[in-house]
Protein backbone atom coordinates (compact mmCIF):
# COMPACT_ATOMS: atom_id res chain seq x y z
CA UNK A 1 0.00 0.00 0.00
CA UNK A 2 2.83 2.33 0.95
CA UNK A 3 4.60 1.47 -2.29
CA UNK A 4 1.52 2.34 -4.35
CA UNK A 5 1.12 5.63 -2.46
CA UNK A 6 4.77 6.49 -3.01
CA UNK A 7 4.45 5.79 -6.75
CA UNK A 8 1.37 8.01 -6.91
CA UNK A 9 3.21 10.86 -5.21
CA UNK A 10 6.17 10.52 -7.59
CA UNK A 11 3.82 10.51 -10.59
CA UNK A 12 2.16 13.72 -9.39
CA UNK A 13 5.53 15.37 -8.87
CA UNK A 14 6.62 14.40 -12.39
CA UNK A 15 3.40 15.71 -13.91
CA UNK A 16 3.73 19.02 -12.06
CA UNK A 17 7.36 19.34 -13.11
CA UNK A 18 6.49 18.60 -16.74
CA UNK A 19 3.62 21.09 -16.71
CA UNK A 20 5.81 23.76 -15.09
CA UNK A 21 8.60 23.19 -17.61
CA UNK A 22 6.14 23.33 -20.52
CA UNK A 23 4.61 26.59 -19.34
CA UNK A 24 8.01 28.14 -18.64
CA UNK A 25 9.31 27.07 -22.04
CA UNK A 26 6.21 28.31 -23.85
CA UNK A 27 6.80 31.80 -22.46
CA UNK A 28 10.42 31.90 -23.64
CA UNK A 29 11.25 34.81 -25.93
CA UNK A 30 13.79 34.85 -28.73
CA UNK A 31 14.92 37.18 -31.51
CA UNK A 32 15.37 36.64 -35.22
CA UNK A 33 18.98 36.95 -36.38
CA UNK A 34 19.61 36.59 -40.11
CA UNK A 35 23.01 35.35 -41.20
CA UNK A 36 23.09 37.38 -44.42
CA UNK A 37 20.91 40.41 -43.50
CA UNK A 38 17.92 39.13 -45.56
CA UNK A 39 14.55 38.48 -43.87
CA UNK A 40 13.98 34.93 -42.64
CA UNK A 41 11.04 32.79 -43.78
CA UNK A 42 8.32 31.86 -41.30
CA UNK A 43 6.83 28.64 -42.68
CA UNK A 44 3.61 26.72 -42.14
CA UNK A 45 5.47 23.46 -41.38
CA UNK A 46 8.97 22.37 -40.42
CA UNK A 47 10.14 21.88 -44.01
CA UNK A 48 11.72 24.17 -46.59
CA UNK A 49 9.04 23.22 -49.10
CA UNK A 50 6.13 24.41 -46.94
CA UNK A 51 4.29 27.72 -47.51
CA UNK A 52 5.93 30.98 -46.40
CA UNK A 53 3.61 32.71 -43.92
CA UNK A 54 5.71 35.83 -43.42
CA UNK A 55 9.20 37.32 -43.74
CA UNK A 56 10.86 38.22 -40.42
CA UNK A 57 13.67 40.77 -40.22
CA UNK A 58 16.60 40.69 -37.80
CA UNK A 59 15.54 41.86 -34.35
CA UNK A 60 11.94 40.60 -34.57
CA UNK A 61 10.88 39.40 -31.10
CA UNK A 62 9.06 36.04 -31.09
CA UNK A 63 7.63 33.59 -28.58
CA UNK A 64 9.10 30.08 -28.66
CA UNK A 65 6.43 27.36 -28.56
CA UNK A 66 8.40 24.23 -29.38
CA UNK A 67 12.17 24.27 -29.79
CA UNK A 68 13.93 21.69 -31.94
CA UNK A 69 17.48 21.14 -33.13
CA UNK A 70 16.66 22.09 -36.74
CA UNK A 71 13.26 23.80 -36.62
CA UNK A 72 11.49 25.80 -33.89
CA UNK A 73 7.78 26.56 -33.67
CA UNK A 74 7.19 30.21 -32.78
CA UNK A 75 4.46 32.80 -32.43
CA UNK A 76 4.82 36.34 -33.75
CA UNK A 77 1.75 38.57 -33.51
CA UNK A 78 -1.25 36.45 -34.55
CA UNK A 79 0.86 34.04 -36.62
CA UNK A 80 2.22 30.67 -35.55
CA UNK A 81 4.72 28.84 -37.71
CA UNK A 82 8.18 27.34 -38.01
CA UNK A 83 11.60 28.92 -38.41
CA UNK A 84 15.01 27.29 -38.70
CA UNK A 85 16.53 27.24 -35.20
CA UNK A 86 19.85 28.63 -36.45
CA UNK A 87 18.11 31.96 -37.13
CA UNK A 88 17.06 32.47 -33.48
CA UNK A 89 19.04 34.03 -30.64
CA UNK A 90 18.21 34.65 -26.99
CA UNK A 91 19.60 38.20 -26.96
CA UNK A 92 18.27 41.27 -28.76
CA UNK A 93 20.66 42.05 -31.67
CA UNK A 94 19.84 45.74 -31.35
CA UNK A 95 20.32 46.00 -27.57
CA UNK A 96 22.94 48.62 -26.57
CA UNK A 97 25.36 45.91 -25.43
CA UNK A 98 25.24 44.24 -28.84
CA UNK A 99 25.86 47.35 -30.94
CA UNK A 100 28.21 50.28 -30.64
CA UNK A 101 28.85 51.86 -27.26
CA UNK A 102 25.86 53.99 -26.35
CA UNK A 103 25.93 57.61 -25.27
CA UNK A 104 23.26 59.95 -23.98
CA UNK A 105 20.14 59.55 -26.10
CA UNK A 106 17.71 62.21 -27.19
CA UNK A 107 20.26 64.54 -28.78
CA UNK A 108 18.91 66.40 -31.86
CA UNK A 109 21.21 65.82 -34.85
CA UNK A 110 21.25 66.12 -38.64
CA UNK A 111 22.09 63.46 -41.21
CA UNK A 112 24.37 65.11 -43.77
CA UNK A 113 26.43 63.77 -46.68
CA UNK A 114 29.46 65.47 -48.21
CA UNK A 115 28.09 65.28 -51.76
CA UNK A 116 24.49 66.19 -50.95
CA UNK A 117 23.16 62.74 -51.92
CA UNK A 118 20.68 60.70 -49.90
CA UNK A 119 21.96 58.48 -47.09
CA UNK A 120 20.75 54.96 -46.37
CA UNK A 121 19.11 54.24 -43.02
CA UNK A 122 19.57 50.52 -42.30
CA UNK A 123 17.97 47.94 -40.03
CA UNK A 124 21.28 47.21 -38.29
CA UNK A 125 24.80 48.60 -37.72
CA UNK A 126 26.47 47.49 -40.96
CA UNK A 127 26.22 47.60 -44.74
CA UNK A 128 25.08 43.96 -44.76
CA UNK A 129 21.76 45.00 -43.21
CA UNK A 130 18.81 45.90 -45.49
CA UNK A 131 18.04 49.54 -46.24
CA UNK A 132 14.92 50.81 -44.50
CA UNK A 133 14.78 53.99 -46.57
CA UNK A 134 17.21 56.50 -48.12
CA UNK A 135 16.85 59.94 -46.49
CA UNK A 136 17.87 63.26 -48.08
CA UNK A 137 20.99 65.01 -46.80
CA UNK A 138 19.99 67.49 -44.10
CA UNK A 139 17.31 65.28 -42.52
CA UNK A 140 16.73 66.14 -38.86
CA UNK A 141 16.79 63.18 -36.46
CA UNK A 142 17.14 62.19 -32.81
CA UNK A 143 20.26 60.32 -31.69
CA UNK A 144 19.35 57.12 -29.82
CA UNK A 145 22.75 55.37 -29.61
CA UNK A 146 26.17 56.67 -30.65
CA UNK A 147 29.10 54.53 -31.76
CA UNK A 148 32.45 55.01 -33.46
CA UNK A 149 31.26 53.58 -36.78
CA UNK A 150 27.46 53.28 -36.63
CA UNK A 151 24.78 55.12 -34.68
CA UNK A 152 21.10 54.47 -34.10
CA UNK A 153 18.80 57.38 -34.99
CA UNK A 154 15.11 58.18 -35.23
CA UNK A 155 13.57 60.43 -37.88
CA UNK A 156 9.92 61.47 -38.10
CA UNK A 157 9.01 58.14 -39.71
CA UNK A 158 11.72 55.51 -39.18
CA UNK A 159 14.25 54.24 -36.65
CA UNK A 160 17.47 52.66 -37.85
CA UNK A 161 21.24 52.89 -38.21
CA UNK A 162 23.46 55.27 -40.19
CA UNK A 163 27.23 55.75 -40.33
CA UNK A 164 28.34 58.07 -37.53
CA UNK A 165 30.43 60.13 -39.97
CA UNK A 166 27.17 61.42 -41.51
CA UNK A 167 25.88 62.89 -38.23
CA UNK A 168 26.34 66.46 -37.06
CA UNK A 169 24.81 68.67 -34.37
CA UNK A 170 25.07 71.73 -36.59
CA UNK A 171 22.12 72.59 -38.79
CA UNK A 172 23.16 72.46 -42.47
CA UNK A 173 23.22 75.72 -44.39
CA UNK A 174 20.04 76.01 -46.43
CA UNK A 175 20.60 76.17 -50.16
CA UNK A 176 18.40 78.11 -52.57
CA UNK A 177 15.37 76.18 -53.71
CA UNK A 178 15.62 74.52 -57.07
CA UNK A 179 13.12 75.19 -59.80
CA UNK A 180 9.89 73.22 -59.36
CA UNK A 181 10.11 69.69 -60.75
CA UNK A 182 7.17 67.82 -62.30
CA UNK A 183 6.29 64.52 -60.64
CA UNK A 184 3.31 62.15 -60.62
CA UNK A 185 1.49 60.64 -57.69
CA UNK A 186 1.86 56.86 -57.57
CA UNK A 187 -0.06 54.97 -54.90
CA UNK A 188 1.06 51.51 -53.82
CA UNK A 189 -2.46 50.04 -53.66
CA UNK A 190 -4.47 52.42 -55.88
CA UNK A 191 -5.88 54.23 -52.83
CA UNK A 192 -5.64 58.06 -52.79
CA UNK A 193 -2.50 59.55 -51.18
CA UNK A 194 -2.86 62.20 -48.47
CA UNK A 195 -1.39 65.65 -49.05
CA UNK A 196 -0.87 67.20 -45.61
CA UNK A 197 -0.53 70.71 -44.27
CA UNK A 198 2.87 69.94 -42.70
CA UNK A 199 5.56 67.28 -43.17
CA UNK A 200 4.23 64.94 -40.47
CA UNK A 201 1.74 62.06 -40.48
CA UNK A 202 -0.29 63.73 -37.72
CA UNK A 203 -0.76 66.93 -39.71
CA UNK A 204 -4.14 67.86 -41.20
CA UNK A 205 -4.99 66.35 -44.60
CA UNK A 206 -5.61 69.15 -47.11
CA UNK A 207 -6.27 66.96 -50.16
CA UNK A 208 -6.42 63.34 -51.36
CA UNK A 209 -4.50 62.77 -54.59
CA UNK A 210 -5.18 59.85 -56.91
CA UNK A 211 -2.54 57.94 -58.84
CA UNK A 212 -1.43 59.86 -61.93
CA UNK A 213 -2.02 63.34 -60.49
CA UNK A 214 0.59 65.75 -61.84
CA UNK A 215 2.26 67.88 -59.16
CA UNK A 216 5.14 70.35 -58.84
CA UNK A 217 7.82 69.55 -56.24
CA UNK A 218 8.88 72.80 -54.54
CA UNK A 219 11.29 71.43 -51.90
CA UNK A 220 12.11 68.38 -49.80
CA UNK A 221 12.51 67.85 -46.07
CA UNK A 222 13.56 64.44 -44.81
CA UNK A 223 11.24 61.84 -46.36
CA UNK A 224 8.68 64.48 -47.40
CA UNK A 225 8.24 66.68 -50.46
CA UNK A 226 6.53 70.04 -50.54
CA UNK A 227 4.28 70.10 -53.60
CA UNK A 228 1.75 72.28 -55.35
CA UNK A 229 -1.24 71.02 -57.30
CA UNK A 230 -3.61 73.55 -58.77
CA UNK A 231 -3.96 76.35 -56.23
CA UNK A 232 -3.11 74.13 -53.25
CA UNK A 233 0.24 73.61 -51.56
CA UNK A 234 1.10 70.88 -49.07
CA UNK A 235 3.36 67.97 -48.18
CA UNK A 236 3.42 64.34 -49.36
CA UNK A 237 5.72 61.38 -48.61
CA UNK A 238 8.41 61.38 -51.32
CA UNK A 239 8.07 57.64 -51.95
CA UNK A 240 4.63 58.30 -53.47
CA UNK A 241 6.10 60.48 -56.23
CA UNK A 242 7.40 59.19 -59.56
CA UNK A 243 9.21 60.87 -62.43
CA UNK A 244 7.14 58.76 -64.82
CA UNK A 245 3.41 58.96 -65.30
CA UNK A 246 1.82 55.65 -64.19
CA UNK A 247 0.95 53.46 -67.16
CA UNK A 248 3.17 55.23 -69.69
CA UNK A 249 5.50 52.23 -69.79
CA UNK A 250 2.87 49.94 -71.32
CA UNK A 251 4.08 49.39 -74.90
CA UNK A 252 4.07 46.71 -77.56
CA UNK A 253 7.23 45.32 -75.92
CA UNK A 254 5.39 44.54 -72.67
CA UNK A 255 4.98 40.85 -71.89
CA UNK A 256 3.68 38.44 -69.24
CA UNK A 257 6.08 36.79 -66.81
CA UNK A 258 5.92 34.80 -63.58
CA UNK A 259 7.73 35.22 -60.27
CA UNK A 260 10.28 32.51 -59.49
CA UNK A 261 12.73 32.00 -56.64
CA UNK A 262 15.57 29.49 -56.04
CA UNK A 263 14.43 28.78 -52.46
CA UNK A 264 10.69 29.13 -53.03
CA UNK A 265 10.48 32.25 -50.90
CA UNK A 266 8.56 35.43 -51.70
CA UNK A 267 10.28 38.02 -53.92
CA UNK A 268 10.37 41.74 -53.12
CA UNK A 269 8.96 44.38 -55.44
CA UNK A 270 10.75 47.70 -54.88
CA UNK A 271 10.09 51.36 -55.65
CA UNK A 272 13.24 51.62 -57.76
CA UNK A 273 15.76 49.55 -59.73
CA UNK A 274 18.03 48.47 -56.87
CA UNK A 275 18.13 46.87 -53.43
CA UNK A 276 18.49 50.27 -51.78
CA UNK A 277 14.88 51.17 -52.57
CA UNK A 278 11.97 50.67 -50.19
CA UNK A 279 9.87 47.51 -50.60
CA UNK A 280 6.43 47.95 -52.21
CA UNK A 281 5.22 44.41 -51.52
CA UNK A 282 6.35 40.76 -51.68
CA UNK A 283 5.09 38.42 -54.40
CA UNK A 284 4.74 34.66 -54.06
CA UNK A 285 6.37 32.29 -56.53
CA UNK A 286 4.06 31.80 -59.51
CA UNK A 287 2.51 35.28 -59.34
CA UNK A 288 1.71 36.57 -62.83
CA UNK A 289 3.07 40.03 -63.63
CA UNK A 290 3.22 42.34 -66.66
CA UNK A 291 6.77 43.41 -67.51
CA UNK A 292 6.65 47.04 -68.66
CA UNK A 293 10.33 47.83 -69.22
CA UNK A 294 13.84 46.86 -68.09
CA UNK A 295 16.54 48.98 -66.43
CA UNK A 296 20.04 47.55 -65.81
CA UNK A 297 18.93 44.07 -64.84
CA UNK A 298 15.73 45.21 -63.13
CA UNK A 299 12.25 44.87 -64.60
CA UNK A 300 9.49 47.36 -63.95
CA UNK A 301 6.40 45.21 -63.47
CA UNK A 302 2.71 45.53 -62.68
CA UNK A 303 0.81 43.01 -60.55
CA UNK A 304 -2.81 43.88 -59.90
CA UNK A 305 -2.83 47.35 -58.33
CA UNK A 306 0.90 47.21 -57.50
CA UNK A 307 3.67 48.58 -59.72
CA UNK A 308 7.41 48.52 -59.04
CA UNK A 309 10.75 46.85 -59.80
CA UNK A 310 11.89 43.22 -59.50
CA UNK A 311 15.33 41.81 -60.27
CA UNK A 312 15.07 40.02 -63.63
CA UNK A 313 16.66 36.86 -62.19
CA UNK A 314 13.38 36.28 -60.32
CA UNK A 315 11.21 36.33 -63.45
CA UNK A 316 10.46 33.62 -65.99
CA UNK A 317 8.21 33.48 -69.04
CA UNK A 318 7.26 29.87 -68.21
CA UNK A 319 4.47 29.34 -65.72
CA UNK A 320 5.98 27.52 -62.67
Amino acid sequence: MKKIRMLSILACICMCFTLFSSVAFASESAYVLSKNSWPVNLRSAATRSSDVLDLLVTGTKVTVLDKGSEWTKIRVGNLEGYIMSTFLTSSDPFAPGNTSSASKSGTPIYIVSDNGKSINVRTGPGTDYPVLEPVPSGTKATLLESGNTWSKVKTDDITGFVKTEYLTKEKPTETPKDKPVTRYVQSVNSAPVNMRQKATRSSEVVAELVTGTEVKVLSTSGNWSEISVGSQTGWIKSLYLSANKPGEYLTEDSYTAYVTSPNGGAVRMRYGAGTGYHVVTSLKVGTEVTVLTSVQGWARVRSGSYEGYINETYLTTKRP
